[in-house]
């Protein structure tokens, strides 16, 4: 997956680097650490693309040693070159000092950048996230807005936000959400996530559905009191991992994740160009959820058995299925009168309405 610098190639690509501001490096240098943050995105040379294109930002892409081999080294040595420059620019000297003795190091291959070590390089220079007293101060430290709200349900509540100008999903949970480093624990949604790895490519597999988190809104108690602040799933491990040495706990109230691109379900169900499987799909994917964070009682049976009779045509709710079906039809097929007579006489010969 490539990490967008936010800076433009071309034939003057370096002169666009050296002339960036400190904020602009600092939030590209940001960007990288995030993404390099992720699970399983720690290995491989980091490498430069779209550099001689004008009018299009230049990415970082991560390339296998056997990937390497079609390379041309002008590649990596402008990577070497972005890399140096957006510290330089950023005020990151002792980052910069620290990538260049590891650069030197490399005998043959000193343009080559592990994306493992610049993380590693980013991550102890690059400042912390601010730390707040509540939630609420942390969302004014993040500078998170709230643009509107998108669901909610037993998990708690869903929201698009704006962070720092930059669109958002936040999901807050209903209740905080202890996190631990035991795969053998049943896993909840927040340490879903960064207990993926590269060793352990499928964990969350017919347990957790979740898009992959950017960072996690989280607690930790020191000295009595609870820190909040926000951090990316590389960081949450090492915390996690501290917690546990001291004996003190890590909570997480919330997680961040990118917007997803595309149109909103309902207004694709509304405009009638989902497929029968497709609604069926939806339906049956909001009954799991609800179950998945509904407590064993009374309610979570109820849901359990519309989701079994859904999966029956010929039951009550395989009727409303059938009904939810053609509400989607095009408005057009239910303005022939004679078409949408028959619709209807035909559903009312439906076994679960007899």
């Amino acid at each position: 997956m490539p990490i967008g610098i936010g800076i433009q190639g071309g034939l003057l690509r370096h002169e666009a680097l050296e002339s960036v501001s400190s904020d602009k490096a600092l939030e590209s240098l940001q960007q990288i650490r995030t993404h390099l943050s992720q699970p399983g995105r720690d290995s491989g040379v980091l490498t430069l693309h779209n550099r001689t294109s004008t009018g299009t930002e230049m990415t970082l892409e991560r390339k296998s040693s056997f990937q390497l081999l079609f390379q041309k080294d002008d590649r990596l040595d402008d990577t070497v070159h972005a890399m140096k420059t957006l510290l330089k620019q950023a005020g990151k000297d002792d980052a910069l000092l620290e990538l260049e003795n590891y650069l030197s190091s490399q005998g043959g291959k000193q343009n080559r950048i592990e994306s493992s070590k610049m993380f590693e390089i980013l991550n102890r220079h690059m400042p912390p996230m601010e730390k707040g007293s509540s939630m609420e101060s942390l969302y004014k430290l993040a500078k998170i807005e709230t643009v509107k709200e998108l669901g909610s349900g037993s998990f708690g509540r869903a929201y698009l936000v704006s962070i720092d100008g930059k669109p958002s999903v936040l999901k807050e949970l209903g209740e905080p959400q202890s996190l631990t480093l035991e795969r053998s624990t049943r896993p909840n949604e927040a340490m879903g996530s960064y207990l993926t790895s590269k060793n352990h490519p499928r964990y969350l597999e017919n347990k957790v559905n979740i898009a992959q988190p950017t960072s996690y809104m989280i607690s930790v108690k020191k000295e009595g009191k609870r820190e909040y602040q926000m951090v990316d799933p590389h960081t949450m491990r090492s915390l996690v991992k501290e917690a546990k040495r001291t004996g003190s706990g890590v909570r997480c109230h919330g997680i961040v994740m990118p917007k997803a691109e595309g149109k909103e379900m309902l207004e694709l169900v509304h405009e009638g160009t989902l497929t029968k499987q497709e609604k069926k799909q939806f339906v049956q994917g909001t009954l799991n959820d609800e179950i998945r964070y509904t407590k064993p009682g009374e309610w979570r049976d109820a849901l359990l058995a519309l989701r079994n009779d859904i999966n029956d045509p010929n039951t009550l709710s395989g009727f409303a299925m059938r009904c939810f079906e053609m509400a989607g039809q095009p408005a057009e097929k239910w303005k022939d009168r004679e078409w949408a007579q028959e619709q209807y006489s035909n559903l009312l010969e439906h076994p679960g309405v007899k």
